[in-house]
């Protein structure tokens, strides 16, 4: 039986960032997010890499692989959002409580796998529109096995 992690992780994801509190709308692979329907939070597929590392050893084709899974994370917080900044710190801590201790995702992952907060990123510079989006990256590590495709 097939058994997709990545889309496992995704699905999950999703379903966190929906009942996030003070979230109005969370959706996967959206681009255009109306005023009314913020705050919300978009997550993109994006970009997996495996992580072949000394240690693996090809068995027959049946040998686990490792992936490093980094979805775009972004919250979207709208114009004219007031205290812009703890506003976004606030989210930023709420959902990062949820993902990294998920029960779930950290099955989802495994033991040979992690859930790996990377950093965030704002649109608060200068110059720049202040409409108050953050993004997040987590990148979530997991065994992808041949015998499970």
């Amino acid at each position: 039986m097939s058994r997709d992690v990545r889309e496992l992780i995704l699905a999950r994801l999703l379903v966190i960032c929906q009942n996030l509190d003070g979230i109005k709308a969370a959706y996967r692979n959206k681009d255009e997010i109306g005023e009314d329907k913020r705050p919300a939070i978009l997550i993109f597929d994006a970009a997996e890499t495996t992580t072949v590392g000394d240690q693996y050893v090809p068995k027959r084709g049946y040998g686990p692989n490792l992936v490093a899974m980094a979805p775009q994370i972004t919250i979207l917080l709208g114009a004219g959002a007031e205290n812009v900044g703890p506003a976004l710190n606030a989210f930023r801590l709420k959902l990062l409580k949820e993902i990294l201790v998920d029960g779930a995702l950290l099955g989802l992952v495994g033991t040979n796998g992690q859930i790996v907060y990377g950093g965030c990123d704002t649109d608060l510079m200068r110059g720049r529109s202040v409409e108050g989006d953050m993004q997040i990256m987590i990148t979530f590590i997991y065994s992808l096995l041949p015998q499970d495709l």
